[in-house]
């Protein structure tokens, strides 16, 4: 069976001003970060949608509903999964 595959991006100097959680397409946010220029991005999540705001423009991408989706397994500092 083929499994899921979870890739993180590290995003330093990140200001959290609401903590929450989506599911959105990673390969539209990627394209949007790596084509801006500008040193903020704002990014608000929606139920339904996610909107990233940067200087030259505003990008709205679809959001899915998180709890529809199972959660993801934890992992041990040396990258191990565990129950």
């Amino acid at each position: 069976p083929t499994q899921g595959v979870d890739i993180r991006y590290e995003l330093r100097g990140v200001n959290v001003q609401r903590a929450g959680s989506c599911i959105l397409p990673k390969d539209q946010l990627i394209q949007i970060l790596r084509e801006s220029a500008d040193a903020d991005i704002a990014i608000d999540a929606g139920k339904e949608a996610v909107v990233a705001k940067t200087g030259g423009g505003k990008f709205e991408m679809l959001s899915l509903d998180v709890d529809e989706f199972p959660d993801i397994p934890a992992f041990d500092d040396g990258g191990r999964y565990h129950e």
